[in-house]
């Protein structure tokens, strides 16, 4: 929280300590593709990194064929969506799930590949993700 390590700070502190590392994941995509800046600024084009949130920047960084090589997209349409409804639900003292899990799809190169830019930009939306012919993983 204080800006103090970057998560290309941590890239770079990891590959020296561990130069043999295969994969990074990221709990962000802006956080997998600063990693991807470290592994390509230490020689190693073939590290893999990852994160979750999906969009325009994650996809053109999948689709560059660097170490971004997978964002886990998440729908943030329904992520809008769910807590009001549960609220409603709750304020209609009608049960309500204790953990809800958001639906999010793995978003590889070759799911991008030959697909609609328009329809790439509106993954979230309900239905376009299953257009694209993209699957749920969560």
């Amino acid at each position: 929280p204080t800006g103090k390590v970057t998560p290309r700070a941590a890239t770079d502190s990891m590959l020296t300590a561990h130069p043999d590392l295969d994969a990074i994941w990221c709990a962000w995509d802006n956080a997998g593709m600063e990693a991807a800046l470290g592994a390509m600024a230490a020689g190693r084009p073939d590290l893999i990194t990852c994160g979750v949130d999906g969009g325009t920047a994650a996809f053109e960084a999948i689709n560059s064929g660097g170490p971004f090589k997978l964002s886990c997209a998440q729908v943030f349409y329904q992520q809008a969506v769910t807590p009001i409804y549960y609220a409603h639900q709750l304020l209609q003292n009608n049960p309500i799930p204790r953990t809800v899990l958001h639906p999010s799809y793995m978003v590889t190169q070759d799911k991008l590949e030959g697909r609609d830019q328009d329809l790439l930009t509106r993954y979230d939306e309900p239905g376009v993700a299953e257009e694209l012919g993209w699957t749920r993983v969560v």
